[in-house]
């Protein structure tokens, strides 16, 4: 069996996939799996030896296209010899992870048996395979709330549950690397990894000062590493000196991926931003402290591990677009964020102290919020919040995963559906969590959210009524002002109203007849029905686990 896996974004992108490459080679062990991917990533061919590399030339075909100097079809040869080459293999399967045309084209266009992900035809139709991956299409780019991550869509997407943790062998180049770097350490060693793709990202040097030298009152011993690659050299240069300047004793560590990787498996914390590093410290052991900055999204990228600690300071403009510089006067998210906390944090995470974790948390309540990470009874990965929240608001949100779960699972298809089972995990969830509720808190809060369920599940039966008018000539007008009305009451209750709101606002400009364009009002149809079939399946969850809270009174 051949698959060939396509990712053409940045290394991080190609290290959300390392949770579907192991559940690839645990399904089918004898398979030989292929990655496209941009030349940017072939770092990571060392680390990945199992898998066949393919280079995506991005930056010379971007060059072919906008240089006058270049022939006129040279990018257009480039693209067709790779597809000519990729099909001449034979796959039996192509799953693409990146969800832009570029990729949907490529995949459309290269031979094989079964496709996963987004896949362009010819005439610009896009296909997916998969509901997980018309999931990420559209509710997730639509902004869902309560969205999975992005390593879990790609394995539920391609039918594999995900493993929990992933191993990736060190090489020798890397160790001896890491080796000169480390030399011989006596204090404990904590990496920083402060630059991101994203200047929004980032922290200032003058923050990243205050923190490590409180840090290092703390632990007068302590070697500070100010982790990069050779193309970052300069920058963390720049770096090092305001840190030197502030009394901080921090050294550079410019390394390749294999000794990133042999690093993170010898030093005792890493502080980072959203980087692909702290993708790759998630087939290690190293605790880390992740900086949730400017377009930063830690539900959708978070590290995919059990056990690390998110930072978000809380301003109303984040998690920003990856599309556009920061918008505010001043870069608010990473302002807010008190080098104290931070350091406060790490010491935490050092000491393995989680109660003090806590009192931070609390402490810092109205700038910061403090999540720690972990894996659900079904699952997928979850970051909790340290200081307990809203009873109520907790188990609906838990509530909301699981239905999505079941929904794109397809489980309400089956004769015997996992509603039973999928109730259990998720009491057992809200039981043993970081907060657990007890089941006479959990009985009161199933009751408020059975009542908003009802109301919920009539709402839906209303929706698809007003929907239907969409297509009358005498009443689309009126049924759009009302459909647009209930739904923006209903985005409180059911998330995935949203998505309806961003197809309803392009029926704005319907034509004269007041007849939407029936394509959209296909979508709109279908969406609703989903609507109705999620708040059926959320329905049964909460009376299943009503049933088992029920069994020990």
């Amino acid at each position: 069996m051949k698959i060939l896996v396509v990712s053409l974004l940045r290394v991080g992108d190609v290290l959300l996939a390392l949770p579907l490459f192991a559940a690839l080679k645990r399904a089918h062990p004898e398979a030989e799996i292929h990655l496209l991917c941009n030349d940017s990533a072939g770092g990571l061919q060392p680390l990945l030896p199992d898998i066949h590399f393919h280079l995506f030339e991005r930056k010379e075909i971007q060059q072919g296209l906008g240089e006058y100097q270049r022939p006129f079809f040279d990018s257009y040869y480039l693209v067709k010899e790779l597809i000519t080459e990729l099909s001449a293999l034979k796959f039996d399967r192509v799953i693409n992870l990146t969800q832009n045309r570029l990729s949907g084209y490529i995949c459309g266009a290269i031979t094989a048996t079964d496709k996963a992900g987004l896949v362009m035809s010819r005439n610009g139709s896009a296909s997916f395979g998969s509901t997980w991956f018309s999931y990420l299409n559209d509710y997730v780019a639509a902004g869902g709330k309560e969205v999975f991550h992005y390593s879990d869509i790609f394995s539920y997407g391609t039918g594999y549950t995900p493993p929990n943790e992933v191993n990736l062998p060190e090489v020798a180049t890397g160790v001896a690397e890491a080796e000169r770097i480390l030399g011989n350490s006596a204090g404990p060693v904590i990496l920083i990894q402060a630059l991101t793709s994203d200047e929004k990202k980032n922290w200032s040097s003058k923050l990243w000062a205050e923190a490590l030298g409180l840090l290092q009152l703390k632990f007068p011993a302590a070697r500070f590493l100010l982790l990069g690659a050779p193309f970052e050299e300069d920058r963390l240069t720049q770096l090092r000196e305001a840190v030197l300047t502030a009394g901080v004793r921090a050294e550079l560590a410019i390394c390749s991926l294999p000794g990133a990787l042999s690093l993170l498996r010898r030093a005792d914390l890493l502080l980072t931003g959203d980087t692909s590093i702290k993708h790759l410290a998630s087939v290690t052991n190293i605790p880390v402290v992740e900086l949730c900055l400017g377009s930063s999204d830690f539900r959708k990228t978070g590290i995919y591990r059990k056990g690390n600690v998110i930072v978000q300071s809380k301003v109303p403009c984040a998690p920003c677009s990856h599309l556009s510089a920061c918008e505010q006067a001043q870069h608010l998210c990473a302002e807010r964020l008190s080098p104290a906390a931070v350091a406060l944090v790490a010491t935490s995470c050092l000491t393995r102290d989680w109660n003090s974790l806590k009192v931070v948390a609390e402490e810092f309540g109205p700038e910061i919020e403090i999540f720690r990470t972990q894996f659900s009874q079904s699952g997928y990965w979850l970051a909790e919040p340290v200081v307990g929240t809203n009873a109520t608001a907790t188990v609906k949100r838990h509530l909301e995963k699981s239905t999505w779960k079941l929904m794109l699972e397809r489980e309400h298809l089956r004769p015997l559906g996992e509603f039973g089972s999928e109730a259990r995990r998720l009491k057992e969830m809200v039981g043993q969590g970081l907060n657990p509720l007890k089941d006479s808190v959990l009985r009161e809060c199933l009751r408020q959210l059975e009542s908003e369920a009802r109301l919920t599940e009539s709402r839906a039966v209303e929706l698809i009524r007003k929907g239907r008018q969409l297509g009358s000539q005498h009443e689309a007008r009126a049924a759009l002002r009302d459909l647009t009305e209930m739904l923006h009451q209903e985005c409180e209750r059911d998330d995935s109203n949203r998505l309806l709101l961003s197809y309803l606002a392009s029926f704005q400009a319907h034509g004269p007849t007041g007849v939407p364009d029936l394509s959209r009002l296909r979508q709109v149809m279908k969406i609703l029905e989903d609507v109705k079939c999620k708040s059926a399946i959320r329905m049964k969850l909460i009376r299943s686990m009503q049933s088992q809270a029920m069994e020990k009174v």
